[in-house]
């Protein structure tokens, strides 16, 4: 080999070597900001979670209106909004076999949710301790305005049914136990109902109240169901026979602060709507009530159905709808429309907001309870 030869050839190493130096030094540069990139993200993300919280988007206060609150001024109807914000902020839900969810437990001054069983239940204000007669036990059903959303303890339809008829019997004692829960509509209560009964709890009455919730509801399945849905095949995905070896939690930061970036850019829903078979609601509400009454009826129960008003203002079709066709159709025996008792009242003096009642609209539906109550107890 000519020393040409050689020249070339360690040339060629050399500029070989060069190369792969300035392949190596830029790759580095590159690994070390993604790193440093990765690494600021992150901490970000849990910066920004750990400021934030994970509240969400749930503020139930800004759509609460004062005006239908009439035992409160303006400024105490608004310091109490704020405590279902507390509520919301607490995680209100959580899952329950048979009904999907409920209510968690919670406690402020003026809305407090209880343990019991099977699921937990909203205060009522107990107004009777008498003796002598067999006590008058009357359980209530129904969805966020059975439960008492945007009222405090005392002032929930429950609470104001436990006052009037506990004034009308002096000589009875009188409990009320209320069994609404926020987001339930007649299938979800048939199932508690039933819940209760293979417990081997026994009241007079069961009162059910409903209306806006049947008619939201195309499908035969509970709030939150599409989410229940996602929590499964997350599970399912964590299954260890899964063929996947690396998996990154939903739950991380960065993922999670990534993918609430694309729903606020892509417009996407928060879960993949799972598809459901339709369900007539009038017909399905129908073979509810009709469960009902004959579960009361086998076990020696009064049942009590009532059709619930609905701010008029803010009705949309489905409401409507069925509202008009369940006033038209429904004889039950026990059953009573009450639509339209406030008919001649100012909405903004009867609702909270588009569906929830104030303190003095949860007064008047109890009494029409209570009415009809009465009415069963004396013709007995």
């Amino acid at each position: 080999m000519t020393n040409f030869q050689k020249d070339a050839e360690s040339n060629a190493t050399v500029k070989l070597s060069r190369q792969a130096s300035r392949w190596y030094t830029t790759a580095a540069i590159i690994v070390l900001n993604t790193l440093i990139l990765f690494i600021s993200f992150t901490l970000l993300s849990y910066a920004y979670y750990a400021i934030r919280g994970d509240r969400g988007a749930v503020v139930y206060s800004a759509s609460f209106r004062p005006r239908a609150m009439h035992r409160m001024s303006k400024d105490q109807a608004i310091q109490f909004f704020r405590e279902f914000d507390r509520l919301g902020e607490n995680e209100t839900y959580k899952y329950q076999p048979w009904v999907a969810f409920s209510e968690r437990v919670f406690h402020l001054p003026r809305l407090n949710v209880d343990e019991a069983t099977p699921l937990p239940i909203r205060r009522t204000t107990q107004n009777s301790s008498a003796p002598g007669e067999r006590p008058l036990v009357i359980w209530t059903f129904g969805g966020s305005t059975m439960f008492g959303f945007g009222v405090p303890d005392d002032e929930t339809i429950a609470s104001h049914l436990s006052a009037i008829l506990s004034h009308a019997l002096p000589s009875r004692s009188v409990t009320v136990i209320n069994h609404g829960h926020v987001h339930y509509f007649s299938s979800q209560e048939l199932a508690l109902f039933q819940m209760l009964l293979r417990r081997g709890d026994r009241p007079d009455f069961a009162v059910f109240l409903d209306g806006v919730n049947d008619s939201f509801y195309d499908s035969d399945v509970p709030y939150f169901t599409d989410r229940m849905v996602l929590a499964m095949e997350k599970e399912q995905r964590s299954n260890p026979t899964a063929q996947t070896n690396v998996r990154v939690s939903p739950d991380f930061p960065p993922l999670k602060l990534l993918r609430a970036f694309g729903r606020r850019f892509a417009r996407q829903p928060l879960s993949r709507p799972s598809q459901f078979p339709t369900s007539d609601p009038v017909g399905r509400y129908r073979f509810n009530l009709s469960v009902e009454a004959a579960l009361g009826s086998l076990h020696g129960i009064n049942p009590l159905f009532f059709w619930q008003p609905a701010d008029d203002r803010v009705q949309n079709s489905p409401v409507r709808e069925v509202t008009a066709k369940i006033r038209n159709s429904e004889h039950t025996e026990g059953f009573h429309f009450i639509g339209d008792i406030f008919n001649d009242t100012d909405p903004a003096d009867v609702y909270i907001d588009d569906l929830h009642y104030g303190d003095t609209a949860n007064e008047r539906i109890a009494e029409v309870i209570a009415q009809e109550v009465l009415a069963k107890i004396n013709k007995n």
